[in-house]
């Protein structure tokens, strides 16, 4: 198994965990305990599933924990939106940190594709 640090999946949500969990400690107070913290935990719990499936060695498994990994993608993508919309964070950071989650989604399809065919 390579070592965490030349996974291109991981250094990505590690790159993009770092620019969140800042942005996020930056909200307004009204914010920051709200969705602040939201954004900061899902980033956080992102990272932490993507090194648990990359652990597994059961391809079914891996399979449907991929499946999960992909919505909780998708739903820190809508909490960095929503983060944009109400004034939260630049369009600069936004674009920054989306840039890593379109890049992440990509890995993830190619992922999923490799282990269902390692699996059938």
């Amino acid at each position: 198994m390579k070592p965490f640090s030349q996974i291109p999946i991981i250094q990505s949500c590690y790159a993009a965990n770092t620019v969140i969990q800042k942005m996020a400690a930056a909200y307004p107070v009204n914010y920051r305990h709200t969705l602040g913290m939201r954004l900061a935990l899902s980033a956080a719990e992102l990272l932490t599933e993507i090194l648990k499936t990359n652990a597994s060695r059961d391809y079914a498994q891996r399979s449907s924990a991929l499946l999960e990994l992909r919505t909780k993608l998708f739903i820190l993508g809508m909490e960095l939106r929503l983060g944009k919309d109400l004034k939260l964070i630049s369009k600069q950071q936004h674009a920054q940190v989306h840039e890593s989650l379109v890049d992440m989604r990509k890995q993830l399809s190619g992922w999923l594709k490799w282990t269902e065919k390692q699996s059938s």
